[in-house]
């Protein structure tokens, strides 16, 4: 938990570090329903000036408020207490919250710790040269087509498909039909964090670049990597 002050008050919020996918997925469904109507537009405004810079006295009326709103969403105040809050502290704590949602890409990065277990990025990938690899192949083209068409959670199933654990003794990854596939989606829907999915996003979009028939994947990538405001102001 990362400890801030308003005001007077002290107030707790989640370390982005430690946010769950599911916890995620809340938020940017929460976004939809309350971002104001116009945010879009602004945002995708072509010029140099900073966000806020851009708004009316109205339209900055009710980004504070959904500053506040938002800023309830995740901590241990509420709606109320932050209204209460010097503009300046509001919208500064929004703004450096946000910005940890700005994800980069880990170059070297292959494997992820969940639950106190490594798991890897496949090898291979799906080469449907066997049943199993056709079986592998199909799961994954029905997660992805879920995903694709926003049923978020599917992300979950992707993840499971294509991370494996590594045997100790003889460094080999699992194949597909070594282990439970919906066991381990559940398991990874009360582990996975946001950070985590972001990494195996960007593993898909590299992947993308390389396979052909997948191209439409980096659509999912970008359901991740991408937030549905701006958050560089």
């Amino acid at each position: 938990m990362i400890r801030v002050k308003v005001g007077k008050t002290r107030a707790f919020l989640p370390d982005p570090k430690t946010i769950l996918l599911t916890q995620y997925i809340d938020w940017l469904e929460w976004v939809d329903e309350n971002q104001p109507s116009w945010w879009n537009d602004i945002s995708a405004e072509d010029d140099d000036k900073p966000f806020i810079d851009k708004l009316n006295q109205k339209q900055k009326l009710q980004l504070f408020d959904f500053c506040a709103k938002e800023l309830a969403f995740w901590s241990d105040l509420g709606h109320k207490e932050w209204r209460k809050a010097e503009l300046s502290e509001l919208f500064g704590t929004w703004a450096w919250f946000r910005s940890h949602f700005n994800y980069e890409h880990v170059e070297d990065w292959n494997c992820l710790d969940v639950d106190g277990k490594i798991y890897y990025l496949p090898e291979k990938f799906m080469s449907e040269s066997t049943l199993e690899d056709y079986a592998e192949a199909n799961a994954y083209e029905e997660s992805l087509a879920d995903a694709l068409d926003g049923q978020y959670l599917a992300l979950f199933g992707i993840a499971a498909i294509i991370l494996r654990l590594k045997d100790k003794e003889t460094g080999r990854l699992e194949s597909y039909d070594d282990y439970d596939v919906e066991w381990r989606t559940a398991h990874f829907k009360d582990h996975l964090t946001t950070v985590q999915a972001h990494q195996i996003a960007f593993f898909l979009q590299r992947l993308s670049n390389t396979l052909q028939k997948d191209t439409q994947i980096y659509s999912m990538a970008q359901t991740l990597a991408q937030l549905k405001q701006d958050t560089r102001s």
